[in-house]
């Protein structure tokens, strides 16, 4: 095999953030296949959208490379298409209202929408079981806290979009039990064998015997699972030993961001990818065209070349690859059009019974020119901003004491303030409303005149609730 064909075939195991410029990427020397979409690059109308992923797809194709194209839409917070279409309520908000068989005319609807655009894949549905309540990135993305309610809707999620769009589950194999963001830092899961084997694997291994597409794997070290400390990503124990030998899952194995500080903070640039695909995983997937996107690809290619990566693992890969793409290719039996009706009658139900207002001291909605302000969320401060005439920032030694403060604690959870500096500052103002989407915190910050906690976090219902706030 001579560099050039390294190449191509490295191009079909890798994934890269859909460009704002093609004419940035050096397709010849980065013939890269797979590629995620995220709002950023989309046009403003649904139209304009389409026609630009039809558009690359069909360069791509000029260049020899079949594409696949993927999104993360989990519905609630984690959406990139609710420009087009009124986006789905937040796993949990589903599972909370509605019972498994209802679920599937929302699935459908937004596999459907996804299609419609031009998307392959979809990075869903979550399967992580959120057993910690302070969990700052998983939370309402999660179907339940217990094995049996994540099988139950999430399967039921991906059987509805299966029609439609490619489904990955995540993150194998686990994590909805931790205390850290894998965004930020590498998180450390120290729950024994049995936790992990009766709580947190099963939704995967039922996700497997289904059939599911491809399941994304975690970057958390588990400490009953393995003996390196490497995140699960890189770890053959956890892919090869566990998932792939015994629970003999054989179709497609995706890496989270592996330009997340989780794996930039443990391993050595240009190894990740290696590392990741001897572990068994199949896509490499990056969210960042930068000089670590390049070295990376350039080292997969030199290991390749070398005989360090077996050919016959990615052989097996891009056999993988090629069946999700001959299935995406032939599912021609995919309906013309769904029943939005049931679609927008289920979302209204969810949406209406998301959000439990509590405003024990008679102050909504608020009357104010001056909002004192802590949120995980800055950009909330736009959004506020028109509605009073001033917002500054709260717990600050400069801020004042009295007049409104707003705590808007939504996730994923990344607080700039201890809870006694909350408290200290919910003591010292004349009106306190907490709004969260973690419902311990209300027992941790007593004392707020309006409480708000939210299943669902999706713009439309952040509107909701600031349509309560401010009477808009």
């Amino acid at each position: 095999m001579n560099e050039t064909q390294a190449r191509y075939a490295t191009g079909q195991m890798f994934c890269l953030r859909f460009p704002t410029d093609w004419k940035a990427i050096d397709l010849k020397r980065f013939p890269v296949a797979n590629y995620i979409v995220f709002r950023d690059v989309l046009e403003s109308t649904f139209e304009g959208s389409r026609d630009k992923l039809a558009e690359a797809r069909a360069s791509l194709r000029e260049n020899g490379i079949e594409p696949l194209f993927m999104m993360d839409e989990e519905g609630g917070r984690v959406t990139q298409i609710s420009e087009f279409f009124p986006p789905a309520p937040s796993p949990r908000a589903i599972a909370k209202t509605l019972l498994p068989e209802e679920i599937g005319p929302i699935y459908s609807h937004l596999a459907h929408s996804l299609c419609s655009l031009g998307i392959d894949m979809n990075l869903a549905p979550c399967l992580d079981v959120n057993t910690e309540a302070m969990n700052p990135i998983i939370g309402s993305r999660a179907f339940g806290r217990t094995a049996k309610a994540v099988s139950l809707y999430g399967l039921t999620a991906f059987m509805s979009s299966r029609p439609y769009t490619a489904m990955v589950g995540k993150h194998f194999p686990g994590h909805g039990m931790t205390h850290a963001d894998s965004h930020l830092e590498l998180p450390l899961v120290d729950l024994g064998l049995k936790d992990m084997e009766s709580t947190h694997i099963p939704p995967f291994g039922d996700a497997c015997g289904m059939g599911i597409d491809g399941l994304m794997v975690s970057h958390c070290t588990y400490s009953a699972l393995q003996d390196d400390d490497l995140p699960a990503t890189l770890s053959h124990q956890v892919i090869g030993t566990i998932l792939r030998e015994k629970m003999g899952y054989r179709r497609l194995v995706i890496t989270d961001s592996l330009d997340m500080d989780a794996v930039t903070g443990t391993t050595e640039p240009g190894r990740a990818s290696i590392l990741a695909h001897k572990a068994g995983c199949d896509i490499l997937l990056y969210t960042k065209y930068t000089p670590r996107f390049e070295n990376s690809f350039d080292s997969f290619v030199g290991a390749f070349l070398s005989g360090e990566i077996d050919r016959r693992g990615v052989d097996a890969s891009l056999s993988r690859r090629g069946a999700l793409c001959k299935r995406m290719r032939s599912c021609s039996g995919r309906p013309a059009s769904i029943d939005r009706e049931a679609y927008e009658t289920l979302r209204d139900r969810v949406l209406s019974a998301s959000v439990l207002i509590n405003d024990r001291g008679k102050r909504l909605p608020l009357a104010c020119d001056r909002v004192s302000l802590v949120s995980t969320h800055p950009e909330i401060r736009a959004r506020i901003r028109p509605s009073v005439g001033y917002v500054s920032e709260a717990c600050s030694p400069s801020d004042k004491k009295g007049g409104v403060l707003l705590l808007w604690l939504m996730e994923p959870l990344k607080l700039n303030y201890s809870l006694e500096c909350m408290k200290n500052a919910i003591a010292g103002s004349d009106v306190a409303v907490l709004v969260t989407s973690y419902h311990s915190l209300s027992a941790l910050l007593p004392g707020c005149d309006v409480t708000i906690t939210t299943l669902d976090t999706s713009p439309p219902t952040q509107d909701r609730i600031l349509e309560t706030l401010f009477g808009e």
